[in-house]
């Protein structure tokens, strides 16, 4: 603590007060304890919230802020005729083998009909995935398309085709550019084109040229549409999600998303993809910030002892939520020994190795080395308690010492998270060629 520090505390109460109720002042203490972006605490709706409510208030009205996008409905559109794959891109996306009990089911909606099947991600069910059906099928003209099934009331949409885009998707397409919606442009099933290509072609088949043949053609069949929309060649089964241009749809589809949804988009899709993994990675280290607000705000109220203890809760609690985004908790790996056919113990070798902590059922390890390593900031939090009973200008240091080690402890797990994560989508790499 810097000399001006010190003397900030033997100030009279009135110059106290002017310090505190000064921003200009108060925000050049806080800067010197923690980060500038730290000034967002003293938002006035903070300081109210703890004011009226307190430490149990203000931790429910935090939270609530923190799992804002928990609130928000992010409505995908899947359009396209029977047989291009939908229900198998559908249950790709929400990480679901084609026998689970809430996997969409091939041909579940009847070309001809207005249905539009509603699936529900299993881990989020405020993302849904709407199977429409496909814009060529009789008796149904595509220019009544978009006022039957509302288009304007989805966020985006992907049209899938298992060949060539027809003139009707571009039509559609059209109409999806002119009512500002996002749509992207997905040829399926070329992990069999590619199968049947090399048995006909032999030793002279060569993969790459075959992509760039594909898209070519296939951005010929959409020149029609304004701007510039790549198509993405994929294979919709589950094994081949982190093959081809799948990982780039991912990673352009969560881009896409407006606001809050997007947050919603990248906890909800599985991180099955390096690209996913750096996704999710930079999402949390955004909210992590949030979550250290938490701890500051508790750390403002004088009472011993209790913000180390809802420290503690509150990073068990986001921990386990990087690890079940991130795939990597117990249930996801074991799900993914089972998938990958890997016996579980060897799997758990490979991707933990001496990171086993993180799967400790009871939390007892993960506790341990969150105060392990909050441990090392043992005196900045014996500083804490003793700073938030001055008068004043007491709280503003504590809270800000409060976030600064919640901050730094829970980058220090996120990162360790994000490496298991990558060793993850190594093993599914390996056991998917």
């Amino acid at each position: 603590m810097s000399n001006e520090e010190r003397r900030s505390f033997f100030l009279s109460r009135a110059q106290q007060q002017n310090i505190v109720s000064s921003p200009s002042i108060r925000f050049n203490v806080v800067e010197r304890i923690s980060t500038r972006d730290y000034q967002n605490y003293f938002d006035e709706k903070i300081q109210k919230q703890i004011a009226l409510h307190g430490c149990n208030g203000f931790d429910q009205w935090i939270r609530k802020f923190i799992e804002e996008w928990n609130e928000k409905e992010l409505r995908i559109g899947v359009i396209g005729t029977s047989g291009v794959g939908k229900s198998t891109f559908i249950n790709t996306m929400r990480d679901l083998p084609p026998d689970h009990p809430k996997a969409a089911k091939a041909c579940s909606n009847k070309e001809g009909t207005t249905n539009v099947g509603a699936y529900p991600d299993v881990k989020n069910p405020k993302v849904v995935y709407y199977d429409f059906p496909g814009t060529g099928v009789p008796n149904f003209p595509i220019r009544e398309y978009s006022e039957t099934f509302q288009l304007n009331s989805y966020d985006f949409f992907i049209i899938l085709v298992s060949n060539r885009f027809t003139e009707n998707d571009c039509y559609l397409a059209n109409e999806l550019h002119k009512c500002q919606k996002k749509f992207f442009f997905v040829r399926t099933r070329i992990d069999q084109d590619i199968t049947n290509e090399r048995e006909d072609r032999g030793d002279e088949f060569n993969e790459q040229v075959y992509l760039d043949e594909t898209k070519q053609i296939c951005q010929e069949d959409l020149k029609s549409i304004p701007g510039e929309h790549p198509v993405y060649l994929i294979s919709g089964r589950l094994k081949n999600y982190t093959k081809w241009d799948f990982p780039k749809l991912v990673q352009d589809l969560i881009e896409n998303a407006p606001g809050l949804k997007r947050e919603a988009l990248v906890h909800t899709i599985s991180a099955n993809s390096h690209e996913a993994v750096e996704q999710k990675g930079a999402l949390i280290r955004s909210r992590i910030f949030k979550v250290a607000l938490a701890s500051a705000g508790i750390a403002a109220v004088p009472v011993p002892g209790l913000s180390i203890c809802c420290d503690v809760a509150l990073m068990v609690r986001e921990i386990h939520l990087y690890l079940k985004d991130f795939g990597v908790d117990n249930e996801a790996i074991e799900i993914l020994s089972k998938r990958l056919g890997i016996n579980l113990e060897d799997l758990v070798k490979v991707i933990y190795g001496a990171k086993m902590v993180f799967l400790d059922a009871d939390d007892t390890g993960i506790r341990r080395l969150l105060i392990e390593k909050l441990s090392e900031t043992a005196i900045v939090y014996a500083a804490e308690e003793g700073a938030r009973y001055l008068p004043l200008i007491g709280p503003v240091i504590a809270s800000g010492i409060s976030f600064t080690a919640v901050y730094k402890v829970l980058h220090y797990f996120l990162e360790e998270i994000i490496v298991l994560a990558h060793k993850r989508i190594d093993q599914i790499v390996a056991h998917s060629r």
